[in-house]
């Protein structure tokens, strides 16, 4: 999805690679209207709204962080910055914080496990 999404693009794609053949998975279409979605857990069904989906699970890690990182005297802690460093590279033209694997990467990630 990258760096583009927003919540529109995000339930677009849940919608486009979960809908056909997952039981779990579930869309009419007065929830697809409203960007919404059920899964169907051990425990019941279960709907979830994407409004608003992305900016909630936007996880950042500070700046200060990640210079607390680059700056540790474990060799392996500044390898871990300077991956996520590297990982993020295209996106320093934020100044207060670099981005890592958010929250709504991780669920959609656990979505296309239950397919």
């Amino acid at each position: 999805l990258g760096m583009r999404c927003n919540d529109k693009t995000f339930v677009s794609a849940v919608y486009s690679k979960c809908m056909n053949g997952n039981t779990r998975f579930g869309a009419d279409r007065k929830q697809q209207s409203h960007g919404k979605f059920t899964i169907r857990h051990y425990a019941g069904v279960v709907e979830y709204s994407t409004d608003g989906f992305m900016e909630k699970n936007k996880d950042e890690i500070p700046m200060e962080t990640s210079e607390l990182l680059s700056q540790s005297t474990c060799a392996f802690v500044r390898d871990i910055a300077q991956v996520i460093s590297a990982k993020t590279g295209s996106q320093k033209e934020s100044k207060s914080s670099i981005s890592r694997v958010s929250v709504g990467k991780q669920f959609s990630g656990q979505l296309q496990k239950l397919r």
